[in-house]
């Protein structure tokens, strides 16, 4: 998985949405359980929320959940574009100047995932 300098967002989706399309390559679930709503499908999703809320967490952007992207600031908006790539659970990351226009505290946060500290690293 690879990160870019210029970021690869859709405005209009809220934070959690970006994060959980991360998730959608690991899916069980097929495009009729999704439709259909079977029990495999909400299972799925429940479990991708949560999966999506503890990286959030981890990045300290869980505040900004329900918030669109075109919303937030360019340092929050990059630790989505993190976010989301750590959900689709790569054997490596690549990420190009991944601290580029971050302030301390977003910094700090997302040392915690390339220091090993988090649980995604």
């Amino acid at each position: 998985m690879r990160t870019f300098q210029t970021l690869k967002l859709f405005g209009e989706m809220t934070v959690i949405e970006h994060v959980m399309i991360g998730m959608t390559r690991h899916a069980k679930a097929g495009l009729w359980d999704a439709i259909a709503g079977s029990r495999q499908a909400r299972d799925e999703a429940s479990m991708q929320l949560k999966e999506a809320r503890s990286l959030l967490k981890l990045l300290d952007i869980a505040h900004l959940e329900n918030l669109t992207a075109n919303s937030l600031a360019y340092g929050h908006r990059r630790l989505v574009e993190i976010a989301r790539a750590l959900a689709v659970k790569p054997r490596i990351l690549l990420l190009d100047e991944p601290a580029a226009g971050l302030v301390a505290e977003e910094i700090r946060a997302l040392s915690k995932v390339t220091s090993g500290s988090g649980r995604w690293a």
